[in-house]
């Protein structure tokens, strides 16, 4: 069980599950200390810190649906290969799975700039758990009885209804 640091800052020796801890504090300061640098340096060059970086103004929506349509097919590419790395013990699948989830998320993130939060997980993983269900009747046989695509017809339908009628989402 994890019961903290033992000894101070300077002789700290990690319990049970606390590398976790240490890695993402680690990261945290450096990522802020990367950003106080690139200010410090913006400032010395005079450029304005005021204007937004290209990466955070928002996105024009149909752009934004793109990106979430990727965001949706890297999901469904790393669900897909998840079922192929047998307990994460074959290389490739796995690898494919690590980076396939690590951009979906990513591209979900930008996605969120514009759409809310809900609304974008819900087109997200409504669309995923269709393409899944899909992927794995076709290509895999696997069953689906008509109490499952009744269901899978009714996530297409909130899905549907959420992006046509939704006053959430601008359009």
């Amino acid at each position: 069980a994890f019961d903290g640091w033992r000894g101070g800052w300077w002789q700290a020796t990690p319990c049970a599950g606390s590398e976790l801890f240490g890695i993402m504090a680690g990261v945290v300061v450096a990522r802020i200390g990367m950003s106080h640098l690139g200010q410090h340096q913006a400032a010395q060059n005079g450029k304005d810190l005021a204007q937004p970086l290209p990466w955070r103004t928002p996105m024009p929506l149909a752009k934004t649906y793109l990106v979430l349509v990727l965001a949706i097919a890297a999901e469904v590419v790393a669900t897909t290969a998840l079922s192929r790395s047998e307990s994460f013990t074959r290389l490739g699948p796995t690898v494919v799975t690590v980076i396939g989830y690590a951009l979906a998320f990513w591209l979900l993130s930008l996605t969120l700039k514009v759409m809310p939060t809900g609304i974008v997980y819900a087109i997200w993983s409504g669309v995923g758990i269709v393409l899944i269900a899909g992927i794995g009747w076709v290509w895999y046989g696997q069953k689906l009885d008509a109490a499952a695509l009744v269901g899978l017809g009714l996530i297409l339908a909130g899905v549907l209804i959420v992006n046509v009628f939704s006053t959430s989402i601008p359009h």
